[in-house]
């Protein structure tokens, strides 16, 4: 008998602990959750504002999140947290005439049913408690399937009649106009057709749209930047795209859902990696046009190395992100470190256009550029999980500029006022960063076990701007529902 109580007690705990996973999933759609978050109690405002308080149970500290949040999920968020036996204050409680929970007709107090949490075999869904989850499975967000489903199929057919209804056609010039124009036509049916196929019986939460819209694109992308990248452009290098793109498109959908699996609990890292491929990728694309003095006589070669840097650097910030970190339980000595890896990358930037024999401002900055993006990758990577002091922060940084310094005391003392202009620019750039970096590696080594394992990073203003140079699908509520919508571009700071 014990012993199946014990069990019966194991699983009920199990069961609790998925179900408040699963609840602060949830609350992640709307709500700036973090890893260490513990969700405390649920208090609704009005019929659209929620309050959450969360915990984090390293510190013990406590704060209150608001957000707006829609009708139907408000009611799901607060039937799951009632479930779970938290402290959970709907909008009706605030009535002065209603018993307080806890306690029966009489004022005097009791067990609350809600308090012991209750295990059932049926989730909350969109249509209401009691319905069974779709396809078996429990949602693990709150945007519906459906819309999910409808908006992957609208994109992915518009994709897909490019891909195999206008991008073959046109690689060849020998096509008529009539063929041209009636191939997608045909195209588009046969591509909605596919796409309802592939969606039709699969779970589609918010990562799986997530994810199949990035590798998609993303795929599409590379298909194409490849062969303008390798091969000469007399070629007609986009007829090899068309038909590379024709395999790598559906292989890009497939390996976008595999990632909405990976990540169905946590459908945010997908908008990071998607964010930092973008990022990096657009920096590698831009900065050759900064590399050559006179970039009119360079027009194909600027095009070319953009492409291929845009891909490498897409790709490693894809894989970058995994290892971004997140929380308020961050030394700032982190963030100086990977500052200082930013300032070194850039500095060695510098040093391959001194060695170049760059005469003109654009080289030196598109060089700078390139090797602080690198050097800023290379830091997120080295300090990921790292815990350096404020103090270790600061001794590396002075440590730099003391190396710096000793460099420039070299250099005014083996260059000589005969030797010519690149040889004194060469000497002296090399000096200096080779001064620098020494300096920061010494004093690196000798500030070794300098952690703070306890302190709170304090949040900045930077960590309210956020920066969107493409519309991006987001939730949002509209009449009181969820939805989804594209985020204007620019620049945007949250209060």
């Amino acid at each position: 008998m014990n012993i199946r109580t014990g069990l019966s007690t194991l699983l009920i705990f199990l069961a609790v602990s998925a179900h408040a996973d699963k609840l602060k999933d949830h609350l992640s759609v709307f709500f700036d959750m973090e890893p260490q978050d513990s969700v405390v109690a649920l208090e609704q405002k009005s019929p659209t504002l929620l309050w959450v308080t969360v915990a984090d149970p390293a510190s013990g500290k406590t704060r209150v999140l608001k957000e707006e949040v829609g009708a139907k999920p408000m009611e799901k968020l607060l039937m799951e947290s009632n479930d779970l036996g938290l402290k959970t204050l709907h909008l009706s409680s605030t009535d002065d005439a209603a018993p307080a929970a806890g306690a029966d007709r009489n004022g005097s107090s009791r067990p609350s049913e809600s308090a012991a949490p209750k295990v059932t075999g049926t989730v909350p869904s969109e249509a209401g408690a009691g319905r069974p989850p779709i396809n078996g499975k429990t949602p693990h967000s709150l945007s519906s399937q459906t819309k999910n489903r409808m908006y992957y199929m609208t994109t992915q057919t518009i994709a897909s009649t490019y891909v195999y209804g206008i991008a073959l056609p046109s690689a060849y010039d020998n096509v008529s106009t009539k063929a041209r124009i009636a191939t997608p036509m045909i195209v588009a049916p046969f591509a909605f057709g596919a796409n309802f196929y592939f969606a039709k019986n699969r779970p589609f939460e918010d990562s799986h749209l997530k994810g199949t819209s990035y590798l998609s694109m993303a795929a599409l992308y590379a298909s194409h930047a490849l062969p303008f990248t390798i091969l000469d452009w007399d070629n007609n290098p986009y007829r090899v795209a068309s038909f590379l793109s024709m395999a790598a498109y559906p292989a890009g959908i497939y390996a976008g859902y595999k990632l909405g699996d990976k990540y169905v609990d946590l459908p945010g890292r997908i908008d990071i990696q998607s964010k930092f491929a973008l990022g990096f990728g657009l920096l590698g694309f831009f900065t050759p046009f900064l590399y050559f003095q006179h970039i009119e006589d360079h027009d194909e070669a600027v095009i070319k190395l953009g492409l291929g840097q845009s891909l490498v650097l897409a790709t490693g910030g894809h894989f970058l992100a995994d290892h971004y970190r997140t929380g308020e339980n961050i030394p700032d000595g982190v963030n100086t470190g990977i500052m200082d890896h930013t300032a070194l990358g850039a500095l060695a930037g510098l040093e391959i256009a001194a060695l170049s024999d760059a005469s003109t401002v654009r080289p030196w900055l598109g060089t700078a550029l390139l090797g602080g993006t690198v050097g800023f990758m290379e830091g997120l990577w080295y300090y990921q999980k790292s815990y350096d002091s404020k103090e270790r922060g600061l001794y590396n940084s002075l440590g730099a500029l003391a190396g710096t310094l000793m460099g420039g005391g070299i250099a005014f003392l083996a260059i000589d006022d005969k030797d010519s202009d690149y040889k004194i620019k060469a000497m002296l750039t090399s000096l200096l960063v080779g001064g620098t970096w020494f300096g920061y590696c010494a004093t690196n080594l000798l500030t070794d076990g300098m952690e703070d394992r306890t302190a709170s990073r304090k949040e900045t203003w930077i960590d309210h701007l956020a920066f969107n140079p493409i519309p991006m699908p987001e939730p949002t509520t509209r009449d009181r529902e969820v939805y989804m919508r594209y985020r204007v571009q620019g620049v945007t700071y949250r209060f």
